[in-house]
């Protein structure tokens, strides 16, 4: 999936990361591999980015470091409350009722999930709904953040303000951490994916269909012809009437919007989408 960028170094960086490291960041945006590599450069001590890439090429413990800093991981529980809400409210009752018809549970995707935060989140409303045998999948492309995320061991700093339906309900406090409540942790399964690899769904997926993805603030580091890749997988494992909801600085452009549509139930804002009859 390597794209070039119009700087020789980078690639020679991205290359570097992709042989060495097993992670290809060819489709990130240059501005981000940029941002992140001069960082992590000024780090090491070192003025010029040829410099750099001559001293990533022979230090394995760069090399991860370098890979960490471009695995971006902006995440927290009850990040943007509205969305949120509206889900709650809003989009999981109807969701629900559809699934229950077809006689089986939820499944719902976390794509990009950091560190597990957002994954348990999403986990927490479904299972406050009492929904039966719905299931939760959180993916990301570190493996690192992937274990820690099934740990669900978070430092009890990193709560902030928690409605009730996700405080008490769902963690234990354990001094200055909180842990995951066990009553949570059997429908909910993380893996590592590449989104814009070629599995089209997370292994620890039942079936390659959803019926609501959460991709959020993943698109906006993308170079736009990994986003379409990246949009028409997420197209292929939501059947139509399946909601996709993105960041709220991320929208759709190109032929995604013959896939998506906006949901009229709540703000624009929000960036949330049902899926349309469109094939892909």
């Amino acid at each position: 999936m390597t794209l070039a960028t119009d700087n020789p170094v980078l690639d020679r960086v991205v290359a570097l990361l992709r042989d060495l490291q097993g992670v290809d960041f060819g489709g990130h945006t240059a501005s981000t591999l940029t941002r992140r590599v001069q960082w992590r450069a000024a780090l090491c001590g070192l003025s010029d980015l040829p410099a750099y890439a001559r001293f990533l090429a022979g230090n394995p413990a760069e090399q991860l470091a370098l890979r960490s800093a471009l695995l971006v991981q902006v995440t927290q529980f009850w990040r943007d409350p509205p969305m949120w809400e509206a889900l709650h409210d809003k989009v999981l009752p109807t969701l629900g009722y559809a699934s229950r018809r077809e006689g089986r549970g939820l499944r719902a995707w976390s794509a990009g999930c950091a560190d597990g935060r957002e994954t348990w989140t999403l986990a927490s409303l479904l299972w406050a709904s009492a929904a039966d045998g719905w299931l939760v999948v959180g993916s990301d492309l570190d493996p690192t953040a992937v274990q820690f995320a099934q740990d669900g061991v978070y430092a009890a700093s990193a709560l902030g303000e928690l409605p009730e339906l996700l405080g008490p309900r769902t963690l234990d406090l354990k001094g200055a951490y909180v842990q995951v409540k066990p009553g949570l942790r059997p429908a909910v399964r993380f893996c590592v994916h590449d989104l814009a690899g070629v599995q089209i769904a997370p292994e620890a997926a039942v079936v390659a269909r959803f019926d609501l993805v959460l991709c959020r603030n993943v698109l906006i580091y993308l170079q736009p012809q990994v986003r379409e890749v990246v949009l028409r997988k997420l197209a292929a494992v939501l059947p139509a009437g399946g909601v996709l909801v993105l960041g709220l600085s991320e929208s759709l452009h190109g032929e995604a919007t013959r896939w998506f549509e906006p949901l009229v139930e709540v703000s624009r804002q929000l960036r949330m989408y049902r899926r349309t009859q469109e094939a892909l």
